[in-house]
């Protein structure tokens, strides 16, 4: 991944790596209102793209294994919380990525597969 120049606060030269998947996380976001103070306009994620977007960038992480968790416990919440409220939106986010191509595909299936390995090893349905 490359990563991006840029100046952090005390005016040295700082580096972040791009989010990756970015333009599908943001597609047709949700305007709302965060409660701050009188509440200010402002543009989030679609719940269940965030979900899934959390699930692809667990897949691919490679270096850092607690953060690889919290997002795989952040989709897992997530998805439980949307599958009661409106499940058709989950399996549209499910569907868009599927579009994406092959390499999508085979990352949520990858989820899909540790998934039900770890289910299988834990004991649980």
């Amino acid at each position: 991944m490359c990563k991006q120049p840029g100046w952090n606060g005390d005016g040295r030269l700082a580096f972040a790596s791009p989010l990756q998947y970015l333009a599908y996380l943001i597609a047709d976001a949700v305007p709302t209102i965060a409660l701050i103070e009188g509440g200010i306009p402002v543009t989030v994620p679609q719940p269940a793209r965030y979900a899934v977007h959390k699930l692809i960038v667990a897949q691919v992480r490679r270096v850092d294994a607690a953060k690889r968790n919290k997002d795989l416990k952040q989709a897992k919440e997530l998805i439980e919380a949307i599958e009661l409220s409106s499940p058709t939106s989950l399996e549209d986010a499910f569907h868009d990525a599927r579009k994406k191509g092959r390499g999508w595909v085979v990352i949520l299936m990858c989820h899909y597969a540790n998934s039900a390995w770890r289910n299988a090893h834990n004991g649980e349905d």
